[in-house]
């Protein structure tokens, strides 16, 4: 539930409660909430919204998603797609802090300004 809970605070965020009447069964296939979104990871988004966020209000949780984004590694960073010498696909993240290599989502290295 930890990967799932930031995604799952958009919904309240956009939506407010869930409403049976209002949401259609498949109500969150027209969010895109990541890339190669999955029926599993939408089901239980779903559920976390019916269940666990009821009286949740659009700001709060629009300030715990914020709060939780700002926990990550890659908060506030722009990747740029770059290759390394051996040709293998890297990006390079510009940020207030310096400049930082990624593989995937961890994190390489670090240039501090």
């Amino acid at each position: 539930m930890f990967f799932v809970f930031p995604f799952s605070l958009q919904l309240p965020a956009e939506l407010g409660d869930y409403d049976a009447q209002e949401h259609g069964e498949n109500y969150i296939s027209s969010f895109k909430l990541v890339p190669n979104q999955s029926s599993k990871l939408e089901k239980t988004v779903s559920e976390i919204h019916q269940k666990d966020m009821k009286g949740l209000t659009p700001a709060d949780a629009e300030l715990a998603f914020i709060k939780k984004a700002s926990t990550l590694e890659t908060y506030g960073i722009d990747p740029h797609p770059v290759k390394d010498h051996k040709g293998k696909q890297l990006y390079l993240g510009i940020n207030y802090n310096g400049i930082t290599t990624f593989q995937g989502n961890r994190r390489i290295q670090s240039f501090k300004w």
